[in-house]
């Protein structure tokens, strides 16, 4: 029988998230695998303490060749500069080659701990789970194993979708594996966890940069600029062009059996599976993560219902899903609101939702500067900034708001565009 083992790198700064993910763990069938945890050597007590019996492993032990010490000096000048100094430093490093220590951030020493981790196991798959990942019940154990392939996630859409981060970690992988990068072939666009990894296909992707490159496996990676590549893309991509004597099993997202962010499933032990009612604020990008989505619904035999919002701007993805699923929707207008009489003053600040957050790396000195820069609006019209793992809010003076709406709405963020509405 194969055998899997579980991989979490993280740190004291997910440590609440990694409760939780520990909790639904233990009430899920993936309860029994081996669950091995890399965090920094300074969180180890930490960690421990939290988690007694836990097999926990530092980054002192984990990285090679004194890349934790270079870890730690990374960040005493992170903290020595702070966050737009870090974020200039990195800027810096891919432009000219230098500093040196933006390539030992802790978000690279966590990659580098993985492949590390991985190499090390003897376990026939790996399962990263990220700290962030709440395991539901309708997990299982053999949806990540193959009696005689390697099990791997891919997410092949057309070049056009893939933008931003996924396009520069897709085109470094492509170039560091010396294969030919066309933006208009179909491009893998799946980097979430449960990924499952196949230990022997990492050993050969190690030996084979370190033959290429004649020099260590890290330090090819960390060659790479600073946040422009991903472990996942680069073992991914070596599937395709080197796969195993056994085969690759390439699976769907849609295998993938679990919630991110989902507080509530852990907390209150909520079943997923007896959802009557699922609810989505706009139409999924793509026809079979939507209907997977609104699958958590109905399930074996019962009843359930999927409410679906979406403006005529969104017609295309409607029909796209109906094409998939082969299921015509039932669609209902929705009247406007009745205009009501309101006496009261208006607050002198409105709050603007940025569908994007934490996973999409912006921060707030992003959205600051794509108001004051291309937008033109003077600092003392921004208000307080929020950032979430999917949302971002800020509040910006009320005789300012149309100017901020338009220009984060037809405007972009980190050169990305995203959807914009007002709150208030």
């Amino acid at each position: 029988m194969p055998r899997l083992e579980l991989l979490t790198v993280t740190w004291a700064g997910d440590v609440q998230h990694f409760d939780l993910l520990r909790a639904s763990l233990a009430r899920s069938a993936l309860a029994g695998i081996p669950h091995q945890v890399v965090v920094h050597d300074e969180d180890h007590a930490l960690f421990a303490e939290r988690h007694p019996g836990l097999a926990l492993h530092s980054t002192a032990a984990v990285l090679p060749d004194g890349l934790d010490a270079a870890r730690c000096e990374a960040q005493r000048w992170q903290r020595r500069l702070g966050r737009h100094g870090t974020k200039w430093a990195s800027s810096l490093t891919r432009m000219v080659g230098g500093p040196i220590w933006p390539r030992h951030l802790g978000w690279h020493m966590q990659q580098i701990s993985k492949l590390a981790r991985v190499a090390h196991s003897q376990a026939d798959t790996v399962l990263v789970l990220d700290s962030d990942v709440i395991v539901t019940p309708q997990a299982q154990v053999d949806d990540y194993l193959n009696p005689t392939r390697a099990v791997c996630i891919g997410h092949w859409q057309p070049g056009a979708e893939a933008r931003g981060k996924v396009r520069k970690w897709n085109r470094e992988a492509h170039r560091l594996l010396g294969v030919p990068y066309d933006a208009s072939a179909p491009a893998d666009l799946y980097f979430d966890t449960p990924f499952p990894i196949h230990p022997p296909s990492v050993r050969a992707l190690m030996r084979w940069l370190e033959d290429r490159y004649q020099r260590p496996w890290w330090a090819t990676f960390l060659a790479q600029p600073p946040r422009r590549w991903s472990e996942f893309a680069t073992y991914r991509l070596f599937l395709r062009q080197h796969p195993p004597a056994c085969g690759v099993d390439w699976q769907s997202p849609a295998l993938t059996r679990y919630v991110h962010k989902a507080t509530d499933v852990a907390a209150r032990g909520l079943d997923v599976k007896s959802l009557k009612v699922v609810v989505n604020y706009d139409l999924a990008r793509d026809p079979e993560v939507h209907v997977h989505r609104i699958g958590r619904t109905g399930r074996a035999g019962e009843e359930g219902k999927a409410i679906n919002f979406y403006d005529p701007s969104e017609v295309f993805r409607l029909e796209a899903i109906e094409s998939y699923s082969g299921v015509r929707p039932r669609l209902e207008l929705t009247p406007a609101p009745e205009a009501r009489v309101d006496n009261t003053a208006p607050a002198p600040m409105v709050t603007l939702c940025i569908d994007g957050g934490r996973k999409d790396r912006l921060r707030p000195g992003d959205i600051l500067g794509a108001l004051t820069g291309d937008g033109g609006l003077p600092g003392t019209d921004i208000g307080k900034i929020d950032i979430f793992d999917f949302r971002a809010y800020v509040a910006v003076a009320r005789k300012s708001s149309g100017i901020a709406y338009k220009s984060l709405r037809e405007g972009k963020i980190k050169g990305r565009s995203f959807k914009v509405r007002k709150l208030s």
